[in-house]
């Protein structure tokens, strides 16, 4: 049997696939009326053919030049001519197609700008004046403008984008200004000479500060302020200045001042009396005249006064404590500041402050302490010092005290009349007046601490003593302590037995004592009775066992 064998052979196509580069054709800026032309490149990247291709674009600045049909063979590519023509200013953009009768179709854009040359064209307002002389510029240039240079003529230059600006002229002179304007197809310059006259203005006088303040101002003293003049205008300015007391021009006048040159002018204030002032200080000049305010306050020195002149504190108990105060005052508009106050030693103190500051007028209350250790008279000045404004010194006194308390004895206390009665005053304490009493009428005022005092008339007399100080009053009584007999007071004396019966005169009131001594001796009496009241008539006593002894002698004595 006879094989057979046969070859087959198997062919395999790709489909056609069209690509168009690029995606969008750029053309850039282009001047109104001109071309540019560019290119899409269409490839069909498959094995099978595409047939009849068609170009279409809307209508616009782009044109299809060639092909506006084709057809591409597998694996083959072909160019399609496009160009842009912009007869209008702004940016244009349109879409491609690329319609395949066996294929994808495909869309691709094209974008591009118009664009016209500049033309430089510019308007300013006001072309002339005096200096310093502001000009609005107007910027009337057409086509596509990108950048504006502006040069004004004297030296300054400006970039600024907007179309409306303004330059300030600030000297005299004719000034050329020029505008460049640049656009992406082109730049354009249109020169104007002379455009700008700037002239000098006629002289000005300007002074600052409106006004001059001169704050507080001592009487006596002096302070200065100044006003600065200048010539904002042109030419040149003379004048002078006035001003009414108490302020005075001190220098710079008369004056001269060029165009743009400043000058001073020093203005004084020295014032006689007190109280806020208010004046003018007057400028005459060729550029002007002008009238400007000055102002100041006077204050009176600073003046220290302290009342009352001296302190008293009169009369202090020991170991006590006293206050009172002097009254510091500054009579003055200035401040003092760190005054002091000091006192020597002994029993004054300034109390809690001892430096301190007074505005002026004001016043302080300066409290001086006053502490006696001892019962006698002290004395000291309290000294305020202000350093360069003057000192006060001024005398504090005082007195150490003690309460009174009357006392007294008196020698002898009975006898007949009349009967001098020697009185001692033992008193204690501070004592300013001592007033006795005798009990028969009379009365003294003694300062003596040793007299005598003579009783007339018979009786029995209480004496009082009253003595007072700055401390109180105190009184010292007692009562039927002067006896005083008309003559003999024993009436009788008689025997009855062993007893004595002793008679004799009595005073209502009173009492009385019978003694008796037997060597009669000073120191040997001995009370027989004791308080034998008296009833205004004779009265006995008996003395029991009295007539025992040889002798014996009686008395009787009135009882304090």
């Amino acid at each position: 049997m006879a094989n057979n064998s046969a070859s087959v052979t198997s062919l395999f196509l790709i489909a056609g696939q069209l690509v168009v580069l690029p995606q969008n054709l750029g053309f850039g800026t282009l001047r109104l009326g001109s071309n540019a032309q560019g290119s899409f490149v269409a490839r069909n990247v498959g094995s099978v053919e595409i047939t009849n291709v068609a170009v279409i674009v809307s209508t616009g600045p782009f044109r299809i030049l060639s092909p506006t049909s084709f057809g591409l063979p597998g694996h083959s590519s072909t160019n399609v001519l496009v160009s842009f023509s912009p007869a209008s200013t702004g940016s244009f953009s349109n879409l491609f197609s690329f319609l395949a009768s066996n294929g994808p179709n495909r869309t691709n854009s094209a974008t591009g700008t118009g664009a016209q040359v500049p033309s430089a064209a510019f308007t300013g307002s006001p072309t002339n004046g005096p200096w310093s002389l502001v000009v609005t510029f107007t910027d009337t240039s057409t086509g596509t403008i990108t950048n504006r240079f502006w040069d004004f003529g004297d030296g300054t230059t400006s970039n600024a984008a907007g179309t409306t600006l303004t330059h300030t002229y600030v000297a005299p002179g004719t000034n050329a200004v020029m505008l460049t304007a640049t656009g992406p197809v082109g730049t354009n310059t249109l020169l104007r000479p002379g455009f700008i006259r700037v002239t000098n203005p006629p002289p000005r006088l300007a002074i600052s500060p409106a006004s001059l303040i001169f704050g507080q101002v001592v009487i006596g003293q002096t302070n200065v302020r100044t006003f600065q003049l200048t010539n904002s205008g042109g030419g040149i300015i003379t004048g002078t200045a006035t001003a009414t007391f108490p302020f005075g021009i001190q220098n710079g006048v008369p004056y001269t001042l060029t165009n743009g040159e400043t000058r001073l002018v020093t203005v004084s204030f020295s014032p006689t009396n007190s109280g806020t002032i208010s004046s003018n200080v007057t400028f005459v000049s060729s550029g002007g005249n002008s009238t400007n305010r000055v102002i100041g306050s006077a204050l009176t020195p600073a003046q220290l006064t302290v009342l009352p002149p001296t302190l008293n504190f009169g009369a202090v108990a020991l170991n006590s404590n006293a206050r009172a105060n002097f009254v510091v005052t500054n009579k003055g508009g200035v401040s003092l500041s760190n005054v002091t106050a000091s006192v020597g030693a002994g029993p004054f103190v300034v109390v809690m402050v001892t430096r301190f500051n007074l505005s002026g007028f004001g016043s302080t209350n300066l409290v001086i302490s006053f502490t006696p250790g001892s019962a006698a008279t002290f004395s000291n000045a309290v000294v305020i010092n202000t350093g360069n404004d003057g000192n006060s010194t001024n005398p504090v006194t005082g007195i150490g005290a003690v309460a009174p308390a009357a006392a007294f004895t008196a020698t002898p206390t009975g006898g007949f009349k009349p009967l001098p009665v020697t009185f001692t005053d033992t008193s204690t304490g501070t004592i300013t007046n001592h007033f006795w009493t005798f009990g028969d009428g009379s009365t003294t005022n003694t300062t003596a601490t040793s007299f005598s005092h003579t009783y007339s008339n018979a009786g029995l007399y209480g004496v009082t003593l009253t003595v007072s100080g700055p401390l109180g009053v105190n009184t010292r009584s007692r009562a039927n302590y002067i006896s005083v007999g008309a003559g003999f007071l024993i009436t009788a004396i008689r025997m009855s037995g062993s007893n004595v019966i002793v008679s004799f005169l009595s005073s209502t009131g009173a009492f009385y004592s019978l003694d008796y001594n037997d060597t009669l001796t000073p120191s040997g009496w001995n009370t027989a009775v004791g308080s034998i009241p008296g009833i205004g008539g004779v009265v006995t006593a008996t003395n029991a066992g009295g007539t025992g002894r040889t002798s014996r002698f009686y008395r009787v004595r009135q009882l304090p």
